[in-house]
């Protein structure tokens, strides 16, 4: 945050017409604000950006176009001091200004809507940010069309907050609309097109969906297609595709991948994925909800996702997700006749991820304050095999309660990784260890 405040912050010396604006009798802004955040001083250049919003209010009113990029920077060093509600407040007013000067749906507005989402999620309000996502790309798909190639960035960053908030259904549907489009037009070999196939490839793998290696085998061909592309983004797909045989069991092409690969020499590490945590269970028990219609309550059955959902029952699957989808929530979807109910259900544990209320439940009435859970620290070392499964799982330290232990077990033994790599050639690894914490 600081680095961006001090990338940003030389705009407000771009001022021209507001600098003009100023009498010579008026302080006008303190040049020194720069070398204040340098030194970290947040609270002085925050005193600076006030005085200078204060002054062209006095001179222009509460509505002038000139309070934009002080009140930006306002709200980013706000934010930076964790004062996220007033920082919320000092942006809103920077896009309320933008909006009534250039209209509802203004591009400019869209880097403060980035920075207010993530101040929603820092602030537990998941479902505001779903909002201010959705609103971004639809000012995108505004200006560009529907089926334009040009909105495929803003289809990305809309995909990839779905993956980051849980709703992967979305973020498939979102990539095959944009590939069948892509498609219609001819551009299936596009360049562009190997993003929405590397991210189909993740969400199917969090999904716990099989045969992510098809759309991966498409993205190879576009490569060939553009001998021109660098070699990285070769190698981005043969690591994919590697990955993909490995969950799959097909050990054979998985090390053909892994051969191809730029770099030769490589730790072990957990590949992105979602499973069950007992696949027998979850096909034999049946649960039910209540329904509420116009004739009266009835009891329905559970789906198969609202079942690993349910909170009366113990950790049903496990997440391990890419770093930059590291979050405590996910975004779900209630359906009771026509209604459909938005929810977002807290998730705890790194690098496992479960369903806080399960895991709740594991524990029993006595320890659902978490307090206990918070302060938890699980060590494992375990053996990566070449085909990516793991073995001699032994807990070496840990204050957690056994049935946690229990789980993480569990979780490690369903888990594949990525395995070693020397000289291109996957090999065993011995000793390997994670820490798995819950705060």
């Amino acid at each position: 945050m600081a680095k961006r405040i001090q990338t940003s912050i030389f705009l407000i010396f771009c001022l021209p017409f507001w600098l003009t604006a100023l009498s010579a009798n008026q302080d006008r802004i303190d040049e020194t604000a720069p070398q204040d955040e340098d030194n970290s001083e947040l609270q002085l250049a925050l005193e600076k950006y006030q005085k200078s919003i204060n002054d062209i209010q006095a001179l222009n009113g509460n509505l002038s176009i000139q309070l934009l990029e002080p009140l930006q920077e306002k709200g980013r060093i706000l934010s930076a001091q964790g004062r996220k509600e007033d920082a919320a407040g000092a942006l809103n007013h920077a896009i309320h200004l933008l909006r009534r000067h250039e209209g509802v749906y203004t591009l400019k507005q869209l880097n403060i809507i980035e920075e207010l989402v993530e101040i929603s999620i820092e602030e537990d309000k998941p479902l505001q940010a779903d909002s201010q996502q959705h609103f971004a790309y639809y000012i995108n798909s505004r200006l560009y069309g529907e089926d334009n190639p040009e909105l495929l960035p803003a289809t990305y960053d809309l995909v990839k907050w779905y993956m980051r908030s849980g709703q992967l259904k979305k973020s498939m549907q979102l990539l095959n609309k944009a590939i069948d489009t892509m498609d219609k037009q001819g551009l299936q070999n596009d360049p562009r097109l190997i993003e929405a196939h590397l991210m189909m490839a993740k969400a199917r793998r969090l999904q716990g969906i099989c045969c992510s290696e098809n759309g991966l085998e498409t993205a190879l061909e576009i490569v060939k297609q553009n001998p021109k592309l660098p070699l990285d983004i070769t190698s981005k797909i043969y690591l994919e595709l590697a990955d993909a045989f490995m969950i799959n069991g097909k050990f054979a092409e998985a090390r053909k991948y892994y051969a191809l690969l730029d770099y030769r020499n490589s730790d072990p590490s957990p590949i992105v994925m979602s499973k069950a945590l007992d696949n027998a269970r979850q096909s034999l028990v049946t649960i039910y909800k209540t329904n509420e219609d116009k004739i009266g309550p009835s009891l329905v059955r559970l789906t198969r996702e609202e079942k690993l959902l349910a909170d009366n029952q113990p950790p049903q699957q496990f997440f391990i997700r890419v770093s930059e989808h590291k979050k405590n929530f996910d975004i779900t979807y209630s359906s009771h006749n026509t209604n459909t109910k938005k929810e977002a259900l807290e998730l705890i544990g790194y690098p496992f991820q479960f369903y806080r209320n399960q895991v709740h439940y594991l524990l029993g009435f006595s320890n659902r304050g978490g307090e206990q859970l918070k302060q938890a620290k699980i060590t494992i070392d375990f053996t990566v095999n070449i085909d990516g499964s793991l073995a001699n799982i032994e807990i070496i330290e840990t204050n957690a309660p056994i049935k946690i232990n229990r789980l993480i077990k569990k979780a490690l033994s369903k888990t594949i990784f990525r395995p070693a790599l020397s000289a291109g050639k996957p090999v065993v690894s011995n000793h390997v260890k994670i820490t798995q914490t819950f705060f």
